[in-house]
């Protein structure tokens, strides 16, 4: 093949000796080859920041199929695909099997599932505590709640250690929002209560105090009682 030199099987590039996997390779490669005198301008030097940022927002457009259009059926159609690849996958056995192996791991690596694990329905908001731990406050309600311990020099943090609960005969962890270390009282910030909720808190072996809508109201508008942390007034 006409620029390709072979010794003992090798394929050479015959401006650089450069040795290559494959002929294909070798082609490609001295088309851009800087010892050729009649190389093809390069990608790289061809590649400008502003042809990088228009191909760049041209990918992300594609990956987000903002372009593709589904019709009715077509969204039905795979709504019944999808749940009939859930109910033979997710069989009672499988779906049994798969709980006690994440029980298993979340014991092990308490760590992997703390209060850093942020809800997906907020933003998770970078945060330093009061001992220059590096935390991510889950959403407004609780970047409202530190601002507000930060102004009264209530010192606070979110490294807490795990709380083992049991739920419909499965032990899980649960991790409180704050630790108030020197009130030694834990603080849950919560909009909207469960019964899994209610069954966290009857269990958990230390004071708690539970910020519900009234008290972030009151929280913002500066009329919340401090006394009701020091005191632990809330309700579980």
């Amino acid at each position: 093949m006409k620029g390709v030199k072979e010794t003992d099987n090798q394929i050479i590039c015959k401006y650089c000796g450069r040795i290559a996997n494959s002929r294909f390779s070798n082609n490609a490669h001295q088309v851009l080859c800087k010892s050729n005198p009649n190389r093809i301008e390069s990608y790289a030097e061809n590649w400008t920041e502003e042809k990088r940022v228009k191909h760049s927002a041209i990918m992300k457009e594609r990956n987000t199929n903002k372009l593709r259009i589904y019709s009715e059926e077509d969204r039905q159609k795979m709504g019944l695909r999808s749940k009939a690849h859930n109910a033979k996958y997710w069989t009672p056995e499988h779906r049994q099997e798969h709980s006690e192996k994440m029980s298993k791991v979340v014991l092990q690596r308490p760590e992997s599932y703390s209060s850093k694990n942020v809800c997906g329905r907020t933003k998770g908001i970078p945060f330093l505590d009061s001992y220059g731990n590096h935390v991510v406050l889950n959403g407004k309600w609780e970047l409202c709640v530190v601002e507000y311990f930060n102004n009264n020099n209530i010192k606070w943090t979110k490294k807490i250690d795990a709380f083992p609960y049991l739920w419909k005969n499965t032990w899980h962890l649960y991790f409180p929002d704050f630790l108030l270390t020197e009130f030694d009282k834990y603080i849950e910030v919560k909009g909207f209560e469960r019964e899994r909720d209610r069954c966290k808190w009857r269990h958990f072996p230390h004071k708690l105090i539970i910020l519900k809508q009234k008290e972030i109201k009151q929280i913002m508008n500066k009329t919340f009682n401090i006394n009701t942390l020091r005191a632990g007034g809330t309700d579980t």
